[in-house]
């Protein structure tokens, strides 16, 4: 199996937007970007990148989500935006709330099946020089450097022989089948979500006869909301004002499911924690075998 691996690149500023309702690691469709513009910039010099999913290794983090003011205050980090004034009319500043994260990530993209040998060639050198141009943006942070970008053989699709060529990390699978089982006790999508990634807490008596409040959670794996991708919520529309000249027009919004972050070497075969785009009907998501196969 051949990969074309950019091991260990340093990202500043990246959006940590998990999910419409979450901060933390970037979403899915937020990195998945990154794979799609870097396929879009190698197709534009007459390549076909022939790329077909793509695994997201997450070596470090620190997340930028409150900072300090001038006060000593912890304060919500993000961005003021000026205020205007029209006529007698004065729109006071508005804060956009930005919260940013820094990472070490390596990216494991599969080809799809059949590409040539010129192309295993051709696109590890001009991937290489893109993302060491500081051109492309990780989920909207800037690639500052990369340990190495090129094609990778592996003989075994697990987790634990990449891990020996990336080192420690963890990956993030699709957990839709807690989500769906949610939903069925539930019968609120909202709320399915909320109780798949909250603790459940147990009230109980310790030996002195005292209440006590334990808390459990209801199922395995460091689980937590992730964007997959988005839902089209209006019909398409040509020749919008703003948009792009040529391209058809529709709104959006995100859609999350639940995530589970787990360690690269307890992975048994990387296609867990390999997503890769679809389109179904008004949905444009990124997804798993796992989820597939669910």
């Amino acid at each position: 199996m051949n990969l074309l691996a950019a091991k260990r690149m340093r990202v500043s500023g990246a959006s940590a937007l998990s999910s419409p309702y979450t901060i933390g690691i970037p979403s899915i469709s937020g990195m998945y970007g990154f794979v799609e513009r870097l396929a879009y910039e190698i197709r534009n010099l007459g390549i076909d990148p022939s790329f077909e999913s793509a695994c997201f290794v997450i070596h470090g983090h620190k997340l930028r989500a409150k900072e300090e003011n001038k006060r000593g205050v912890m304060v919500p980090y993000g961005k003021l935006w000026p205020g205007t004034v029209s006529g007698n009319h004065v729109k006071p500043a508005s804060f956009i709330e930005n919260p940013e994260i820094d990472l070490e990530v390596s990216v494991l993209v599969r080809f799809e099946e059949g590409v040539s040998q010129k192309t295993l060639r051709k696109v590890p050198k001009e991937a290489k020089r893109l993302i060491s141009s500081g051109f492309l943006r990780f989920a909207g942070g800037d690639v500052t450097n990369a340990d190495s970008v090129g094609v990778e053989t592996f003989s075994a699709e697990t987790g634990y022989e990449a891990a020996k060529r990336l080192g420690p990390g963890f990956v993030i699978l699709e957990r839709r089948d807690v989500l769906e089982e949610e939903f069925e006790r539930t019968g609120d999508v909202f709320h399915a979500l909320l109780a798949s990634v909250s603790p459940q807490v147990k009230i109980g008596t310790d030996e002195e006869g005292r209440y006590e409040a334990r808390y459990e959670r209801r199922h395995d794996g460091w689980l937590f909301p992730i964007g997959v991708g988005f839902m089209r919520i209006s019909p398409f529309a040509e020749n919008v004002k703003g948009a792009r000249s040529g391209t058809r027009h529709a709104f959006a919004e995100a859609v999350a499911t639940v995530g589970e972050a787990k360690s690269l070497y307890r992975v048994e075969n990387l296609e867990e924690a390999t997503w890769r785009p679809a389109v179904r009907g008004d949905y444009y998501v990124y997804t798993t075998k796992r989820s597939e196969n669910g």
